[in-house]
């Protein structure tokens, strides 16, 4: 950031971006508990609302309590603002400045969220979504997704800056709990963070943040590169204006630093800043970090610290809200997951009212995952304590009894949470329920559909996207009953669980496979669905329409879900127990859906059927479902190594550290290297059988076998 204030003329495009987006105006006034909050793109406003707000600040424009209806920020710039992106080397001010001014849209997802969408931006080529939601408490959650489009960055990491200007406060410092820099020993305390000058003694960094990133002598964005005398042992810190506090919370894993200028805003209004790098960077590959911010009065630093509290432990927790976690991808930012065990490294392990083999999902301190219900039968949606295993609440479903595999059951499906409401779906022959409860169990609504007409049992889980819970709902073509029944794709609203849209597909055979997002450059983001019926598609997720399809790809029975791997799409199908073809597809877009296309396709022991696929720095991991697993190069599918390490599988692999872990059917854990060639690390029996996928938060990994669930690790040591 530089201190003098600057404003770069909104382009046209940028006005016709807001346009496409859907927003009259460009901006959205949030209010949820004490607090309003008005978030911007960077067009310049000047109405009853935002009254000379300068082109160029975007995030939140003001913030307001019921106890102070005054902007905390200075009223024609910003907090949270996307600033700079850079380096560390030399660019032309605009280049430095770039987020101020290339093209930027703002959606409204829902009564409580704002996104904002940057394209690729003119030099650095980075996309970006930045989402500000405000929480029950009104506390404000930022989420950045961004993913570098080009090789652009010359020192091989990616710099972030965000800039919060605060309106002329009584105190121009920051608060932070810390320790000298030179001093490892010292206990930790309270440490005034406030610089003589702009660009110096500026920026803290955690304690074990020993990274150091290439720069020129002469790199003008001063806050960056100019360390403090002091190191912070927690990631957060809080400033004080006018009796009331705004706190700036984040994740430990994402090593930001803290900056602050005593006259960013101008004189006498100072700059709370914070910054995020991205070392290594890969082209393509998605990044992200969250925080969050309070705005409350302010009473004492011991408030500050028992306010805050659930806040800054739910920053420490990744949520794992789906099957195979974040977009069903099974990555993991963890660290601390042991490689071996036994039950006595177990954080615990807690017998399950029913069996299962639906995979748990988390949030902050909830696990939730189905269960069969025998008297009478049916389902259990379950909440357990992340911190020791006890259960919080159970609802249960009653179910029609009908006849399916011996290797399926009535709780086969996984969960999906978000941070208000988790989803459940149940599937027999007889009905269809899809349920949303609260966080405490509390039933919000719930919808019934026909049942399922399929040979084995239906078992797919549902999806989230933005607003909207998606699930298929497709059946056998053959069969007695093989022409009565209609296939469908089908999205429902999160909060009132009315249908938003149906998209009517063809019968060929159930789907288990469960969809994620594909977003492509340059383009609006795609529903992936993978199907005998219809092969690979992509589709609108707003509106359920096929933008591209390629429907001959997969010739047999669908089970797994599909894999992003970079620019291609990845989907398997089987049959009799085995897999029968993987297929690599090239996705399409709404200007050109004849883009999409088969590059290339397997078969044999590197096909799986119901194991899903997993696809990291270049290298596709597959499980088959009789034992082999093997690592192939995405680009072409050749194969770099195929081995037995041990059991058969219907569980998924998981990514973490570098490592794969995935459960075998005998309930072994196998952890391997990810890597080119083949390394068996460690298989860690489980003591019960199990066709789960793990899950994992908090550093933490969650392990269900049929009728129990484990969690361990966590232990930095």
């Amino acid at each position: 950031m530089l201190k003098e204030p600057f404003m770069l003329k909104v382009t046209i495009l940028t006005l016709f971006c807001s346009f496409l987006a859907g927003q009259d105006k460009p901006y959205v006034v949030l209010e949820r508990g004490d607090v309003r909050a008005v978030i911007v793109n960077n067009e310049p406003v000047d109405d009853e609302v935002l009254p000379g707000h300068r082109g160029g600040y975007s995030g939140v424009a003001s913030l307001t309590h019921r106890k102070r209806d005054k902007n905390i920020f200075v009223p024609f710039y910003a907090g949270l603002n996307f600033e700079h992106i850079h380096d560390g080397t030399v660019k032309p001010r605009d280049i430095l400045f770039e987020p101020r001014h290339a093209p930027m849209q703002i959606r409204q997802i829902d009564e409580y969220t704002v996104e904002l969408y940057q394209p690729p931006t003119p030099h650095w080529q980075l996309e970006s979504w930045l989402r500000y939601q405000l929480l029950d408490d009104g506390v404000i959650e930022m989420t950045l997704e961004c993913i570098p489009r080009a090789r652009t960055f010359k020192n091989d990491y990616i710099g972030l800056f965000f800039a919060s200007y605060i309106d002329k406060p009584e105190s121009l410092d920051i608060h932070f709990l810390g320790r000298p820099a030179d001093d490892s020993n010292a206990e930790p305390r309270w440490v005034r963070g406030v610089t003589p000058a702009h660009g110096t003694l500026s920026t803290h960094l955690a304690v074990d943040d020993n990274r150091k990133f290439a720069h020129d002598p002469n790199f003008p964005l001063t806050l960056v590169f100019n360390k403090s005398n002091y190191r912070y042992t927690e990631p957060w810190y809080y400033g004080v204006s006018s009796a009331m506090a705004l706190v700036l919370m984040f994740r430990p894993e994402d090593n930001v630093r803290l900056s602050q200028s005593p006259s960013g805003g101008g004189d006498g209004n100072p700059a709370w800043d914070f910054q995020w790098f991205v070392p290594q960077y890969k082209v393509g590959q998605r990044y992200r970090f969250v925080m969050r911010a309070m705005y409350l009065p302010f009473e004492s630093q011991q408030q500050i610290i028992q306010t805050t509290a659930r806040h800054r432990a739910a920053l420490e927790q990744q949520e794992w809200t789906r099957f195979r976690g974040p977009n069903g991808q099974g990555i993991s930012e963890a660290r601390n997951i042991p490689v071996k065990w036994t039950e006595e490294d177990y954080n615990w392990k807690v017998k399950l009212p029913g069996g299962g083999h639906g995979s748990p999902v988390i949030w902050n301190d909830k696990v939730f995952l189905t269960c069969e219900d025998s008297e009478p039968t049916g389902g259990i949606l379950l909440a357990l304590d992340v911190s020791d295993g006890r259960v919080l609440w159970q609802q249960k479903y009653k179910l029609t009894p009908y006849r399916l595999h011996n290797d399926n059951s009535y709780a086969t499906t996984t969960p999906v949470v978000d941070a208000q409401r988790v989803y459940v779906l149940w599937q027999t022959s007889n009905e269809v329920v899809l349920a949303a409860l609260d966080h405490d169990g509390r039933p919000i609504w719930q919808r019934d559909f026909p049942g399922i007409y399929c040979r084995f049992g239906p078992g797919p889980s549902p999806a989230l996207f933005e607003d909207l819970v998606v699930f298929s709902h497709e059946h056998w073509a053959s069969g007695p009953e093989g022409g009565k029944h209609a296939s469908s794709w089908i999205a429902l609203d999160c909060e009132t669980g009315k249908i938003r849209w149906t998209t009517k597909r063809n019968n060929a055979e159930i789907s288990y496979s469960t969809p994620c997002v594909y977003r492509p450059e340059g383009h609006e983001p795609q529903l992936i669905f993978t199907s005998w019926a219809h092969g690979i598609s992509g589709v609108d997720p707003h509106t359920g329409q096929v933008i591209w399809e390629l429907d001959s790809v997969l010739p047999a029975r669908v089970v797994s879900s599909p894999v992003i791997a970079g620019d291609l799409l990845i989907g398997a199908c089987g049959k009799g127990g085995a897999g029968k073809q993987l297929s690599a597809v090239r996705p399409g877009s709404r200007d050109n859906p004849e883009q999409a296309s088969l590059v290339y396709k397997c078969t044999g022991k590197t096909a799986p059927y119901v194991p899903t696929s997993l696809a990291k720095d270049g290298l596709l991991f597959t499980f088959h479902d009789q034992g082999d697993v093997s690592c192939l190069r995405i680009e072409t599918g050749q194969v770099l190594w195929s081995e037995k390490p041990g059991g058969r599988f219907y569980g998924s692999p998981v990514w973490v550290n570098g490592l794969l872990y995935c459960i075998n059917r005998k309930g072994q854990v196998l952890v391997l290297k990810a890597a080119p060639k083949y390394e068996l690390l460690a298989i860690n029996p489980l003591g019960e059988k199990s066709q789960a996928t793990p899950a994992i938060a908090s550093d933490k990994i969650f392990l269900r076998t049929y009728s129990h669930l484990i969690s361990i690790g966590g232990n930095p040591d």
